[in-house]
């Protein structure tokens, strides 16, 4: 037998006893794994449905706005006036809603817009609504529970309007967008 096969042969032999003896070495280790079963459970609970009861109502008079009525400066130019009047959730004017789920669930709401423009119908002044707050079955933070006795909560929404200029007199309008989530 030729000296190379006889170093090739014992080279083989060597790395084939350690990979064996490594094979057996992590075998017990292996052995200690474990299975087990678990539960799943997917509940899916009703759609939320949100039912408008009385619109965000400001009814705003001349004599109001005069007394509403605030002069800014900027760089000491006094600026047009600025109107703001806020109706509170648990005032005359807010929006009343009544939110339905599954009873005895935790909710949230979100007035998604930050701020909206109203204009009149003839496309005239526009008025600022934002600051909203929510109130009534929802805390200031929009979270509330649908009661175990019932399967739906009201709610209120109150905000705040503001303009610049005297708006021209008429109806103004827009639409918000409030967002409730199972929590």
């Amino acid at each position: 037998m030729n000296i190379s096969k006889s170093w090739y042969i014992k080279q083989n032999s060597m790395i084939f006893i350690v990979v064996t003896f490594i094979c057996f070495v992590s075998l017990p280790q292996l052995s200690l794994a474990t299975n087990e079963l678990f539960s799943v459970n997917l509940e899916i609970l009703p759609v939320l449905k949100i039912n408008q009861d009385e619109i965000l109502s400001f009814s705003i008079n001349p004599e109001e706005m005069i007394k509403a009525e605030t002069l800014t400066e900027t760089g000491g130019i006094a600026s047009k006036p600025k109107h703001t009047f806020t109706i509170e959730p648990d005032q005359q004017g807010a929006a009343r809603l009544s939110i339905n789920g599954e009873k005895n669930t935790l909710i949230r709401a979100i007035v998604v817009e930050t701020e909206v423009s109203l204009f009149n119908a003839n496309g005239g002044h526009n008025v600022k609504i934002n600051q909203f707050k929510l109130g009534g079955g929802l805390g200031h933070d929009g979270q509330g529970v649908i009661s175990s006795s019932k399967t739906s909560i009201s709610t209120s929404i109150g905000a705040t309007a503001e303009f610049t200029d005297t708006p021209a007199d008429g109806q103004y309008s827009g639409s918000l967008t409030l967002r409730v989530l199972y929590n």
